[in-house]
């Protein structure tokens, strides 16, 4: 099977994008595309594997996490799921264009899901639950750098709670 629908979500950190996943898809009907995977690090006692987050190589991450989504919505990769979702922060456009260009290249139905608030309390929020330990500065700049997707897909906006 192929994928038949891409889903880019779109919020600063901690504010819901994986719980967001988690709570509305069942795990084979989807594929996550994250730059975060990148991080993850098998533990050497079998364990759950380990977040290693190093900033010097976020662009590569980036790279592994768009190659891996060309893949799949291309069918080089076959998938069990037909719907592809990108996981990541996405503040400017440029950061997630590729991905809508590619997926309407190969006829995926596009959507677009955000979070957005200029409330400070939002922004405390995000801050506590980030999951990656992301800095409020880096937090702070995803509230102030957001840029609102004003393209033709439909965009469901969510509000942070």
């Amino acid at each position: 099977m192929s994928i038949s629908k891409v889903v880019i979500l779109r919020g600063p950190s901690g504010c819901g994008k994986t719980h967001y996943v988690q709570s509305r898809f069942k795990s084979g009907e989807i594929v996550v595309h994250s730059a975060d995977n990148f991080f993850y690090k098998k533990d050497p006692n079998g364990l759950e594997p380990v977040y290693e987050f190093d900033p010097s190589k976020l662009g590569i991450a980036h790279a592994v996490c768009f190659n891996q989504f060309a893949r799949h919505v291309s069918g080089l990769r076959l998938s069990s799921a037909e719907t592809a979702i990108v996981d990541n922060t996405n503040i400017h456009l440029w950061e997630y264009e590729n991905y809508i260009l590619l997926a309407e290249i190969c006829n995926c139905q596009v959507s677009i899901v955000e979070w957005n608030s200029n409330r400070i309390s939002d922004l405390n929020k995000c801050y506590k639950r980030n999951q990656h330990n992301v800095p409020l500065g880096i937090i702070t700049k995803h509230f102030l750098e957001f840029e609102p997707y004003t393209g033709k897909h439909s965009v469901l906006k969510i509000e942070i709670s």
